[in-house]
């Protein structure tokens, strides 16, 4: 593949453009207590598209909104029911997400320090996007078998 020089200044500012706008966190943008200045969130890597429910629906046709996180998330994926809760813990937000299936134990996670720039979340290895309506999460280091690593998935704001 041949570039012109048009073509390469083009490329370098849009990912200049993405770095700044995607990839960087002010602690006045971040939760409280948190060392949030090291946010990376490489948007070229993630997934195309969002799990929501037994459907599979693009990621284009979420919208982001930039504004607090709510306090509980809920999503059902093939008969399991999935929760999100943030909270705060010694001036720290975690996320908690629990799993569970019909007649299982249920499996929960932590996930910590919780950075917030704009719409865009990063907590351990959890990435995330808030939504109209919820929050889009991608696990990268899944531990649970009913949780895709490679599909964001749509958790609906509670109350």
């Amino acid at each position: 593949m041949f570039l012109n020089h048009k073509t390469k200044v083009g490329l370098g500012i849009l990912a200049v453009l993405i770095f700044n706008t995607a990839c960087s966190a002010s602690p006045e943008k971040s939760s409280i207590g948190n060392d949030c200045n090291s946010l990376n969130f490489n948007l070229s890597a993630l997934p195309s598209l969002v799990l929501v429910g037994t459907d599979l629906v693009e990621l284009s046709t979420f919208n982001l909104e930039p504004r607090a996180l709510s306090e509980t998330y809920q999503a059902e994926i093939g008969g399991a029911s999935l929760g999100l809760t943030v909270s705060d813990q010694s001036k720290k937000k975690i996320i908690t997400r629990t799993f569970q299936e019909p007649g299982e134990n249920q499996i929960t996670s932590v996930f910590y320090p919780v950075c917030q720039s704009e719409s865009l979340i990063l907590a351990g290895d959890m990435k995330g996007k808030i939504v109209e309506d919820g929050l889009l999460v991608l696990e990268q280091k899944v531990e649970v078998e009913g949780i895709p690593s490679y599909l964001w998935v749509f958790y609906k704001a509670g109350n």
